[in-house]
């Protein structure tokens, strides 16, 4: 947040650049490429490569290399935190998502697994009892005006996507 208002108050150029980095639901046909964006900057390890040199550049210019020094710890903290394996063999990290003017951190959970499905086997002509390769993914989320939302997902044999969404609110 702060790293924004820095670019706001120097360049606002700067600004709507470093905006287009941040996934942000307003904007969701930039939602997925910025998200996938996020994703490969950490696995890299590259807080840069993220952000761009040019936004990178005007953080520098406006002179608040304390902002620059967080911004790069708390990069580098989320990144170790998507190295880090969890309980059964799942994976978490936290993402960034500007939502208008307020940013929220959301949680994404991975895990690969392993799941014996008969009628997948005889789908793909497998009838040997194999066992077919899943994503499974958690997604915590607190909305506006469903509050918390929990999106857990399978993906199948990468053709195959099951969503099943939790919320304490009844939907409407």
């Amino acid at each position: 947040e702060e790293a924004l208002r820095v670019s706001e108050a120097f360049a606002r150029d700067a600004a709507a650049a470093l905006r287009g980095t941040i996934p942000a639901p307003t904007s969701p046909a930039r939602l997925v490429p910025t998200v996938l964006f996020f994703l490969a900057a950490l696995r890299m390890g590259n807080l840069e490569g993220w952000l761009g040199e040019r936004n990178m550049d005007t953080l520098k210019q406006s002179g608040r290399r304390d902002v620059i020094s967080r911004l790069t710890s708390d990069f580098r903290g989320i990144a170790r935190q998507a190295q880090e394996v969890l309980s059964g063999d799942w994976r978490g990290v936290s993402l960034p998502l500007l939502n208008r003017d307020d940013f929220d951190m959301i949680q994404f959970f991975t895990r690969q697994q392993h799941v014996e499905d008969e009628e997948d086997n005889q789908e793909d002509g497998n009838t040997d009892g194999g066992d077919g390769k899943t994503t499974r993914f958690l997604l915590n989320l607190r909305l506006s005006r469903l509050g918390d939302v929990q999106i857990d997902g399978f993906l199948r044999h990468q053709q195959t996507l099951d969503v099943f969404l939790r919320s304490r609110t009844p939907l409407p």
